[in-house]
């Protein structure tokens, strides 16, 4: 009897700790674009979190409630027009707070994402640039006048890219990485022909959705698009 009595005592003692178990952030993963900052955080369980912006100096911050810092933070790519530095520290009761510090103020939105085949629960950052589409200006720039002999624009849209990295072959050779390299490759032999110019919708390792790829295109005054893996295959109008 006593003997059942100390044993209940002491799951009830132990459940707040099970309870109160932390999220741990097992990697920090980003990847910079022409116009956004993807952020992911690789999580071992879903989590809640809050996020927002501080301004003089510009930055985001976000709130991870019991969350706990087990991996280094990533260096921020020389590259990236958004993100200048990632920070992060601990917080009262268990919480952990990560601060973007911006170059530019920014569009940010913030979500979770289910594990699948390749990666565990996740939080996706997306810092998206405030001003207009880098595209659509260089369009006005490359649109040629009225009346004159125009170039047929060809859009080759290499696939995955960032965090998804498509299939993995031999040697852990990535599909997003063999896609980029062969549009690039296509690009230059389409360049080499009069009358005909090519441009990428994506040119770096980083993710573009596929309705973005379709703007981006279309941005550049493309006539066809032409798919480096089937990610795209719609046929674009010349506006």
């Amino acid at each position: 009897m006593y003997m059942r009595l100390l044993a209940c005592l002491l799951l009830l003692s132990l459940t707040p700790i099970l309870a109160a178990k932390q999220v741990l952030v097992n990697k920090i993963r980003a990847w910079p674009a022409p116009d956004h900052t993807r952020v992911v955080f690789d999580l071992s369980a879903p989590l809640r979190h809050t996020l927002f912006m501080l301004k003089n100096p510009d930055r985001v911050v976000v709130d991870l409630r019991n969350t706990r810092l087990v991996t280094g933070l990533p260096k921020v790519s020389r590259s990236d027009l958004l993100l200048s530095r990632i920070r992060a520290g601990s917080r009262p009761q268990g919480s952990l707070r990560v601060v973007f510090d911006l170059r530019e103020g920014v569009r940010p939105r913030s979500f979770l994402l289910k594990p699948n085949s390749q990666y565990g629960d996740r939080l996706v950052i997306d810092l998206q640039a405030g001003g207009k589409p880098r595209a659509k200006s260089v369009a006005k720039r490359i649109k040629a006048a009225a009346g004159a002999p125009r170039d047929l624009v060809i859009a080759i849209d290499p696939g995955h890219g960032g965090e998804d990295p498509g299939a993995t072959g031999p040697g852990r050779t990535r599909e997003k990485t063999v896609v980029l390299a062969l549009a690039k490759r296509l690009q230059q032999l389409i360049n080499r022909e009069p009358g005909m110019r090519a441009i990428l919708t994506r040119k770096g390792d980083y993710y573009v959705g596929l309705r973005k790829r379709m703007e981006i295109a279309r941005g550049y005054g493309g006539s066809v698009s032409v798919p480096a893996c089937g990610c795209l295959s719609q046929r674009l109008g010349t506006g």
